[in-house]
């Protein structure tokens, strides 16, 4: 014979509360050791997660050290040929730009 939902439920309850609570005579319905053990861990995990972060930030905050060798006057020169090369493609393309916004647009009408 079938049990009602009710008792399926209370026996379901008690067997997911046998899991933690080894003794069914000690299980507490008020369930204030729950939220302790919710409390706790939420502090444990903010804890930790400072923790964390403050030690990746110690870490990431030191400077890099380069070194001098890698500094030498070959590579601090810049190509003056490029850079002319950049700065004369850009002024064609603003002049193109301008001469693109000034003049009126070329719109073929749908309707025709």
């Amino acid at each position: 014979m079938p049990k009602n939902i009710s008792e399926k439920l209370n026996s379901l309850q008690i067997r997911l509360r046998a899991i933690t609570d080894h003794d069914p005579l000690k299980i507490d319905d008020t369930g204030e050791g729950r939220w302790m053990t919710i409390l706790i861990s939420v502090f444990v995990i903010l804890i930790g997660a400072v923790l964390v972060h403050y030690l990746l930030f110690v870490k990431t905050e030191r400077s890099i050290d380069i070194g001098t060798s890698a500094v030498s006057p070959e590579t601090t020169t810049l190509d003056t040929v490029g850079l002319k090369k950049v700065n004369e493609y850009y002024n064609n393309r603003s002049t193109e730009y301008g001469r693109s916004v000034s003049s009126p647009g070329q719109f073929v009408d749908p309707s025709l």
